[in-house]
């Protein structure tokens, strides 16, 4: 970006950490299940209280994959506490989470259960934007092996959110709408998003491959991730539309999500390379168009 900006980053990066670390003390956070202050509070962000920001890059998640319950929580309270203790010339300080990458772990829903509440304070919390790195893997490696990719995608939002100039898109196509067709023996499952075209590739380091599960359905009422969910094989890309539509067989499907497993291999992005983030959503019993 061509643009005249004076200032600096400080980092604030160490490996192998859990967010329950960076926690800052009871009176700055809600009712989260962790103690506090975490020790990295107090050694990075308590003695920088007053501090102007333009805003803060959050890039972590692989060491609460083992314990992935209640970090939407620890996110939005952290997020929360930077805030109190900041300044920054916007009203609100604004946040980037990099959602967490694919990597080889021990467990792997894990991962994705760390990436859909990361996606989730994102949607829900004022001024936070997702980073996408979902797509930037390689299956041999446990870290994605070019991550100027997620730098560059950081950058364009940056310049969204904190200096105002969406000269260039800063973010991928957002599930808009569901519509269901309940017959005999079949659903049929359209998805709107707010963006057209769209393509289904995977485009960082493999080809889309015909069959992959990347969407995947359950019959279960609560849509627990950890039960059996069903891989709906060959979506129709509507990319003028920039719609889905997806053939269920047999089962009723309750629950619908989206690039769920640890390494996705197809996935949906916009004509700009965008990918569409990951989603789990409860399917409506039947809509009408």
């Amino acid at each position: 970006y061509q643009r005249r900006v004076h200032g600096g980053l400080i980092s604030g990066a160490v490996r192998d950490k859990s967010i329950a670390e960076f926690m800052p003390s009871a009176d700055l956070r809600p009712a989260c299940d962790t103690p506090g202050p975490g020790p990295f509070w107090n050694t990075f962000y308590a003695p920088l209280r007053g501090l102007a920001l333009a805003g803060i890059l959050w890039y972590q998640g692989e060491s609460d994959t083992k314990r992935a319950a209640g970090y939407e929580c620890k996110m939005s309270a952290l997020v929360g506490a930077w805030r109190t203790i900041f300044r920054s010339r916007h009203p609100i300080l604004p946040v980037m989470l990099t959602v967490l990458h694919p990597y080889h772990a021990r467990r792997p829903l894990g991962n994705a259960l760390i990436r859909e509440q990361q996606v989730q304070v994102a949607a829900t919390v004022a001024n936070v934007s997702a980073v996408a790195a979902i797509d930037t893997w390689r299956a041999v490696m446990s870290h994605p092996p070019d991550k100027s990719v997620i730098a560059k995608r950081a950058a364009h939002v940056a310049a969204c959110n904190w200096y105002l100039q969406p000269a260039e898109p800063c973010r991928g196509p957002s599930l808009q709408s569901v519509q269901v067709r309940r017959g005999h023996g079949s659903t049929n499952i359209r998805l709107q998003l707010d963006m057209s075209p769209l393509r289904l590739a995977f485009g960082i380091t493999h080809p889309c491959v015909p069959g992959s599960p990347t969407f995947q359905v359950s019959s279960d009422e609560d849509g627990d991730p950890r039960t059996v969910w069903e891989p709906v094989r060959d979506p129709i890309v509507r990319s003028d539309l920039g719609s889905v539509e997806l053939r269920v067989t047999g089962s009723s499907p309750q629950w619908l999500r989206y690039a769920y497993q640890n390494f996705p291999t197809c996935m949906m992005y916009s004509a700009d390379g965008w990918p569409v983030m990951p989603f789990r959503i409860k399917l409506p019993a039947h809509t009408h168009s």
